[in-house]
């Protein structure tokens, strides 16, 4: 393939033009997050996978949703226990932004 058109550009932690195949997994992340936030059980998530295959690009885009989500919820009118989640996920967001 021609380099000019191809769409792999090699570099760690930066954002392919698309995201391909990951749907699923960003669903599943994100429906997650909204459980944590209710104060529902959740499962925990591992990324694995090769260098270069998108960890943390996937990542990043976990951790955008997540403060979406978060920074959302707050905004809204709950119990003292349900605020809780919301400091837990900003404290992994936090923590799990690679550091440059």
């Amino acid at each position: 393939m021609d380099r000019r058109n191809n769409p792999y550009a090699p570099g760690a932690g930066l954002q392919p033009p698309e995201l391909a195949g990951r749907d699923t997994l960003i669903e599943t992340a994100t429906i997650d997050m909204e459980r944590a936030l209710a104060g529902r059980p959740t499962k925990g998530m591992m990324l694995l996978g090769l260098r270069g295959v998108g960890k943390t690009v996937l990542l990043n885009r976990l951790v955008a949703i997540a403060n979406r989500t978060a920074s959302r919820r707050s905004r809204s009118r709950r119990p003292k226990a349900a605020r809780r989640p919301i400091s837990s996920l900003r404290r992994f967001a936090a923590s799990s932004t690679p550091s440059t």
